[in-house]
């Protein structure tokens, strides 16, 4: 009898083992409700609202050369104003700096990336028929560019979203930078400016941005260059980068001014 009760109480001691382990042990399939809410727990970091900015930002730096230097200087000199890829108005300035007549855009053409504009003049009128007849001030041509190219350089180098809702007009009232059926069209007239920039001051910030300050010289040497003494005339700071794009060098802007 003693040793029957001995043999009843180990099953029982058994089952109850048993089944505590199925109440805790899951063995593949549905995960256990636990789990479930573990996972559920979790943080994300907030988005950066300027995207394209950080991922420039984060791509490896690469030291520009003297030469590289003296073109980022001359081709925003050029521009005719600023930009800044975080303001409020990026985009529409992104368009005004790349796309005008003396624009970035022409100054990345010569490698393979971006795609050369088509040069037509007033024997063509445009899509929309707004650069010549009937206008006060015609214009002497228009640029036509493939807006795939542009698309790129506008994420690429510009570092905001394309918009083929663009429409840019300026003081004569008139569109000159616009979108049409996979291209964007641009007036183009002749202008000139006989200054002659130069780098006047160059550093690496802490995120890996070329900080660049342009200067026009009054004074210089017999050879053009200008005095190290003297201060520029005028000046403005840029901030930006080299990338690598189809393995070709080029300057990525995030700041004009």
């Amino acid at each position: 009898m003693k040793r029957f009760l001995c043999v009843l109480l180990s099953m029982l001691l058994l089952a109850v083992c048993i089944a505590s382990c199925s109440m805790t042990i899951n063995l593949g399939g549905s995960p256990s409700e636990t789990e479930t809410q573990a996972e559920a727990v979790t943080s994300t970091a907030p988005a950066s609202p300027y995207p394209l900015e950080a991922a420039t930002a984060a791509k490896p730096y690469i030291e520009p050369t003297e030469k590289e230097l003296n073109d980022l200087v001359w081709m925003t000199y050029a521009i005719g104003g600023t930009y800044d890829c975080e303001a409020e108005d990026a985009v529409e300035r992104a368009y005004a700096v790349a796309l005008r007549y003396d624009g970035l855009y022409q100054n990345y053409t010569s490698g393979t990336a971006f795609a050369k504009s088509e040069f037509i003049d007033s024997d063509e009128a445009d899509p929309r028929d707004l650069m010549f007849d009937g206008k006060e001030h015609p214009a002497y041509a228009y640029l036509k560019t493939p807006a795939e190219s542009v698309d790129r350089f506008m994420r690429e180098i510009m570092n905001v979203e394309p918009d083929h809702d663009i429409e840019i007009i300026l003081e004569r009232e008139f569109p000159v930078i616009y979108y049409d059926d996979g291209y964007y069209y641009t007036r183009f007239d002749i202008y000139g400016n006989g200054a002659s920039p130069d780098v006047y001051k160059h550093s690496v910030d802490d995120d890996g941005w070329d900080e660049v300050i342009g200067g026009v010289f009054d004074a210089s040497d017999e050879n053009g260059n200008h005095l190290s003494s003297e201060e520029p005339s005028f000046s403005w700071p840029i901030a930006a980068k080299i990338v690598l794009i189809d393995g070709e060098r080029y300057w990525s802007i995030k700041r004009i001014g």
